[in-house]
């Protein structure tokens, strides 16, 4: 596996889905499946394994990247929604404030 290829997506990729499933928030499984299916392309880029197709394989693969689901949300995720929630009461507070 080069390391070379996974440090890319986590580099390029990764960030804009976890920014991206934070602000659209997708609960509908097949918005979901749609952002899991770029990871899934991904694993198989890593390790240059387009053909084989049997059930489990992918998955497999994401296991040995240890790469969580996208649906998690991650720690980074997590406190960048908090801080927009802060920034968000703030700026309502702000505007009754003036009003």
């Amino acid at each position: 596996m080069p390391p070379v290829k996974e440090a890319s997506y986590k580099a390029m990729v990764r960030p804009q889905l976890e920014n991206a499933t934070t602000v659209w928030d997708p609960y509908q499984l097949n918005h979901v499946n749609t952002i899991e299916q770029v990871q899934r392309r991904a694993a198989r880029f890593v390790f240059n394994e387009y053909s084989t197709k049997t059930p489990g394989c992918i998955s497999n693969m994401l296991k040995e990247l240890n790469w969580d689901p996208l649906e998690q949300p991650t720690s980074t995720q997590t406190s960048s929604s908090k801080a927009a929630t802060r920034i968000n009461e703030l700026s309502i507070s702000n505007i009754i404030n003036v009003s």
